[in-house]
C-alpha cells in the first residue's frame, strides 16, 4: 500500500495547505509503557518532539507528539530566513 504524507493528505482531501510548522525538541524519560514500545529502559537518554504544523492564516492543521530513542536518531534543519509570520 502507497503511504500518503501529512501535507498531502490534508492538501487534497481538507483543502488546506501547510505554511509553517513549529518544533520543539526536548529530552525527556518516557516511563515503562513507552520504554517497552521503543525497545529501551525508561531511564535510558529518548527524545520527544511536539509539533504544531499552521495554514497560512495560523489554524493549526495538525498536532503530532513523538518519541525517539536518543540513541537512534539525528537531525536537519533547514531554515527558510524570508518567512514573515504575522500574529493576530
Amino acid at each position: 500500500a502507497a503511504s500518503e504524507s501529512t501535507f498531502k493528505f490534508l492538501e487534497i482531501h481538507c483543502h488546506r495547505r501547510v505554511h509553517h510548522q513549529q518544533s520543539e525538541t526536548r529530552a525527556a524519560l518516557v516511563g515503562e509503557r513507552l520504554a517497552a514500545l521503543l525497545g529501551c529502559q525508561p531511564e535510558d537518554p529518548c527524545l520527544l518532539v511536539d509539533e504544531v504544523a499552521y495554514s497560512v492564516d495560523l489554524m493549526p492543521l495538525f498536532y503530532g507528539l513523538n518519541h525517539f530513542r536518543g540513541d537512534s536518531v539525528s537531525f536537519r534543519q533547514i531554515c527558510r530566513p524570508t518567512l514573515n509570520i504575522t500574529i493576530l
